[in-house]
């Protein structure tokens, strides 16, 4: 029984000893999500742009298809290609105010500042997968 508290006790005191993460490892953390992101990014942009072809050729679809609501169909493109923009935009702001260089802040305050920055790409990241979903269904729908 002493041999497992006292084994219990030393694992919890080695654990507390354990070292803090070093801010250049996450920083890699978060250039490596930063280009799983950006791969996703320029995924949907060429679906933007394949929607936008398609809403510009509408007309021309009408006379194909004359059972098409082209006003339902018109409405729902501009819908998907302003989330797709907004992505984007959100995409583009995160890579301005990404500050990769901390200056004088500390290991810990690095470390915490590159977890919130992955955080936060991990948040596109899944915005971005919803709307290469959503655009790509879409898209396979027009065909």
């Amino acid at each position: 029984m002493k041999s497992r508290l006292l084994a219990g006790f030393l694992a919890v005191c080695f654990s507390a000893c354990e070292p803090a993460a070093d801010y250049k490892t996450v920083r890699k953390e978060v250039v490596d999500e930063h280009d799983k992101v950006m791969l996703d990014s320029e995924r949907a942009l060429e679906n933007r742009d394949r929607l936008e072809r398609f809403l510009l050729k509408l007309d021309s679809v009408k006379q194909v298809k004359p059972a098409l609501d082209t006003m339902k169909v018109r409405k729902e493109l501009q819908t998907l290609n302003k989330k797709l923009n907004s992505a984007d935009l959100e995409m583009e702001t995160w890579m301005k105010e990404f500050d990769a260089e901390l200056g004088d802040k500390s290991n810990s305050e690095a470390v915490a500042y590159f977890n919130g920055e992955k955080e936060k790409l991990r948040k596109m990241d899944t915005l971005f997968q919803k709307l290469l979903t959503e655009s790509g269904e879409y898209l396979r729908r027009l065909r």
